[in-house]
């Protein structure tokens, strides 16, 4: 028995019982080399997939796994290959495939009232996404944020999602009810609703106030708490009128009635050179202007009732200011 690493020739002679020897032949042995096998290494992240690519023969059996391969912890492939010749590989070759684990996400839930910001924060990786939102949120309704997570030194991405579910909770809804206009002596309850508890800006504790006050406009604004601790603020205007039904000023030869009114009053002057009527509203704007008469009819329908303020100039110079109340 031989086994010539290379190609090789035997010659062969026999002797039989009777001495006789046979005539020598040579017999030629061809060597098929084994075939080397190299193969590739690599790196993945978890979940991913590696494809095992040897070289070096023809066809390979790969011990331990596919072609395509997707190990969760590092891992060694050997692979041996046989030649067209029929050959075996006599060493193996190895694969080894590092196996970076992917970021596990977690992120913060929470409960805001409508209006109010959230910041999501993500932990378990270095960098994220966040799917339907920044960083910092403002939702209207109930919303749910996924974050996907990566880790820089590998780049290797989160298999799943990290969720943050997030709570909105409605602002109470106020409503407030009660006389904004009235005479100076008189009272007005004002009344609040909407809400669960109430703090008024006069300092009251209470769903509702009552008003009693001199002449003059006055903001009244209530805070009010909801069951689930959101908050809403609501702001009513109150008008208090002198009620006097006519105002002269003599002193300056103005007589303005009825008021209050409807819309609808007559101013008078006892004399007019180059005069002029003006009319604006509580914001300053001027909704009226006009050349004044000795009787002049006004007409403020087109607008909201309130205080409305009268300036009575000549030539340029105010000789009157006073107000009227549309109701």
């Amino acid at each position: 028995m031989v086994s010539p690493s290379i190609n090789t020739t035997y010659t062969v002679a026999g002797t039989n019982a009777a001495g006789c020897v046979s005539q020598a032949f040579a017999t030629s042995i061809t060597v098929n080399p084994s075939p080397i096998i190299t193969v590739n290494n690599g790196t993945i992240c978890a979940g991913q997939n590696f494809s095992i690519n040897p070289n070096g023969a023809n066809t390979y059996i790969i011990q331990g796994g596919n072609a395509v391969v997707s190990p969760t912890s590092n891992t060694n492939y050997t692979v041996v290959g046989t030649s067209t010749a029929g050959c075996v590989s006599q060493a193996f070759a190895t694969s080894s495939l590092l196996v970076n684990p992917s970021p596990i996400i977690t992120v913060n839930n929470g409960t805001i009232c409508a209006g109010q910001n959230f910041s999501i924060n993500p932990n378990g990786a270095n960098t994220y996404t966040i799917q339907g939102g920044n960083a910092v949120v403002s939702p209207t309704i109930n919303t749910t944020y996924t974050v996907i997570g990566t880790n820089t030194l590998t780049g290797c991405v989160s298999q799943a999602f990290g969720t943050s579910s997030l709570t909105v909770n409605p602002n109470p809804i106020l409503s407030i009810s009660g006389n904004t206009i009235i005479c100076v002596g008189e009272t007005s309850t004002l009344i609040v609703s909407g809400g669960n508890t109430y703090q008024w800006s006069t300092g009251a504790i209470s769903n509702s106030i009552t008003i009693n006050q001199s002449p003059n406009i006055y903001n009244y604004t209530v805070t009010s708490t909801g069951t689930n601790s959101c908050i809403s603020i609501a702001t009513i205007q109150v008008i208090i009128n002198t009620c006097t039904g006519i105002e002269k000023i003599k002193a300056e030869g103005v007589s303005i009635y009825p008021n209050p009114n409807n819309g609808e009053f007559t101013i008078e002057l006892i004399k007019i050179n180059n005069s002029k009527i003006t009319i604006t509203n509580v914001l300053g704007q001027i909704i009226k202007t006009q050349k004044a008469e000795l009787i002049n009819q006004i007409n403020l329908n087109l607008f909201e009732k309130g205080i409305y303020f009268i300036n009575v100039s000549d030539n340029n110079q105010s000789v009157y200011k006073g107000s009227i109340i549309k109701e």
